[in-house]
């Protein structure tokens, strides 16, 4: 918490400012993945990671089906 907190830029800094956050936010990814943050942050984050994906798939999956039907409904020219 204390590099987030060090790591903060600034919200009006503009797109560089958030530029600079993604790849702090990009680094401190890696380095929980590398285990630097112990086994508990690598844990959560492997979570996260899962049910990012999952939710990420249910959207596709229920979006996918919207357009589906919404192209299967539509009247065809001249009928």
């Amino acid at each position: 918490m204390e590099r987030q907190n060090r790591s903060r830029y600034g919200v009006r800094r503009g797109i560089r400012g958030a530029f600079k956050n993604a790849s702090e936010a990009g680094d401190m990814a890696r380095d929980i993945e590398r285990g630097a943050y112990g086994r508990d942050a690598r844990r959560l984050q492997t979570i996260v990671y899962w049910v990012a994906g999952f939710w990420l798939l249910a959207n596709v999956a229920c979006f996918g089906i919207l357009i589906w039907a919404d192209e299967i409904n539509r009247k065809l020219p001249g009928a």
